[in-house]
């Protein structure tokens, strides 16, 4: 298989995994006060609907992250010179996986790491963001409110700009 069609079945597969993922368990019905509980499938499929979201890094995450996106298993660091995927295992979940990333984590933890890294790729590449999403993020820690971060935007898509001279690299 070449390395292009190898990278972009990578990018494909964990496309879908992180897409899969976020399965809601109930939507609400029309009156926001009552809750419709609905099947597994039903939740997957309707979270399959939803777009993913490439959240900016405002300082809540290392300083060499540019964009993150997440759902229930994974987190994907997206920086100048690779794409991080940070798989982690159910019983770590719950405990500090979302807390920091693998980037400021001390110690071991129970996971895989895959990185992908842009071979002979522009060092200055322009990270852009693109389609603003009307989804918002909050981020509250701690007590100390410096580490707080709100009202975030939210993006479709980001690009690699000329990541390969007369090549942008874009995930949706």
């Amino acid at each position: 298989m070449k390395p292009k069609s190898l990278l972009s079945a990578i990018m494909f597969s964990f496309y879908v995994l992180l897409v899969s993922a976020f399965a809601p368990k109930s939507i609400l019905s029309h009156d926001s006060t009552f809750s419709k509980t609905v099947s597994d499938e039903q939740s997957k499929e309707n979270y399959e609907k939803l777009p993913l979201m490439f959240v900016p890094n405002m300082g809540q995450y290392d300083e060499r992250v540019c964009f993150a996106a997440q759902n229930s298993f994974v987190k994907v660091y997206f920086t100048k010179s690779e794409v991080v995927y940070e798989f982690c295992e159910q019983t770590q979940r719950a405990k500090d996986f979302f807390n920091e990333p693998s980037f400021q984590r001390k110690g071991s933890a129970n996971g895989t790491v895959l990185r992908v890294e842009f071979q002979a790729a522009n060092k200055d590449v322009h990270i852009e963001s693109c389609g603003n999403l009307p989804g918002k993020i909050n981020i509250f820690r701690g007590e100390n409110t410096s580490e707080w971060f709100s009202n975030i935007q939210t993006y479709g898509k980001i690009v690699y700009k000329d990541i390969w001279p007369n090549i942008d690299l874009v995930y949706r």
